[in-house]
């Protein structure tokens, strides 16, 4: 997933669609944990 943040007028819509994204990516944290080590 690509983040594009060109429609976002404000902060607040940067924000928002951010927390959207972090909420997709949450379950693949723990996975990249085991894999990588990235995630303290």
């Amino acid at each position: 997933m690509i983040l594009d943040f060109t429609d976002c007028k404000t902060v607040e819509e940067v924000n928002a669609k951010w927390l959207e994204y972090a909420e997709e990516i949450e379950p693949y944290k723990s996975l990249l944990v085991k894999i990588k080590g990235i995630y303290p």
